[in-house]
């Protein structure tokens, strides 16, 4: 009898193994860029950080800097700057920016497999070259936004993974941005629409660059809404989409779900 229940106890280790703990597997590694003009970026770091940290097994590296339009973070100064990242979270406002040797940098380490997470204003940035390979990363091209309002969010792909299980929703501030010219591959997730003086615009999409997936959603204007749970659901599955860490329920891989740590963010902004 007992060599039966040891024989028993074996096969199930063999075919069904160890539970898999976040704590056990390595967190993803997410590069935070933000900066530039027209937003609260010292908060948003913050919010976004922590926001999605609470939901998902990640570690952050943030360049928050400048307030200018035209500024090229350092976070992509070095010719392998993308080296160690699962992942990067635009969160920067560079409409001024137009090297176009500099934005391709960017977009390369995109195309060659980093996945890409794109918010609000970084639609709105590198916008100044002249090559167009920005617009091409993020699978749309940009027209300006219009007055600020509340926005209605429209979940359109609901079986889609980021989107499982969420319900639509409305801020009470915001901007929304004309997307049109969407590229071949865009797929558009959600739409949004205006509050006051109604137009509707796709607002939340994804596309594959190159090797590199991309997840894009345009609201994050103001703190408020980058606040709210619904925000931050979204965002923490985007990061957890584009880098290969989320089932097809809308939840983390194994090992991939949110970890106590007594620090989870480092910044390395130029001085």
């Amino acid at each position: 009898m007992r060599t039966d229940r040891l024989l028993l106890i074996a096969l199930f280790c063999l075919f069904v193994g160890p539970s898999v703990r976040a704590e056990d597997s390595p967190p993803l590694r997410a590069l935070l860029v933000c900066g530039g003009c027209c937003h609260d970026y010292v908060k948003q770091k913050k919010i976004l950080a922590e926001g999605v940290s609470a939901r998902a097994n990640v570690v952050w590296t943030v360049y928050q800097e400048s307030k200018s339009k035209g500024h090229k973070n350092s976070a992509y100064t070095a010719d392998d700057w993308a080296k160690g990242y699962d992942v990067v979270l635009h969160n920067e406002c560079y409409g001024g920016v137009g090297d176009d040797d500099f934005v391709a940098k960017i977009t390369d380490a995109h195309k060659q497999g980093l996945g890409g997470v794109n918010l609000h204003c970084s639609m709105h940035s590198y916008r100044a070259a002249k090559k167009k390979e920005w617009h091409q990363y993020l699978g749309v091209g940009y027209y300006g936004h219009g007055p600020k309002s509340g926005i209605k969010v429209e979940l359109k792909k609901t079986d889609h993974p980021i989107l499982k299980g969420l319900k639509n929703w409305e801020t009470k501030e915001g901007e929304l941005y004309n997307i049109r010219d969407l590229h071949e591959g865009t797929e558009v997730l959600a739409e949004g629409t205006r509050i006051n003086k109604p137009a509707t615009m796709p607002l939340m999409w994804t596309n594959t660059y190159g090797k590199g997936k991309v997840f894009s959603m345009t609201l994050g204007h103001h703190n408020s809404t980058m606040e709210m749970p619904q925000y931050l659901d979204v965002v923490a599955r985007g990061v957890l989409f584009v880098a290969g860490k989320l089932d097809e329920n809308g939840q983390p891989k194994k090992g991939y779900g949110p970890v106590k740590r007594d620090n989870y963010i480092t910044e390395k902004s130029a001085k």
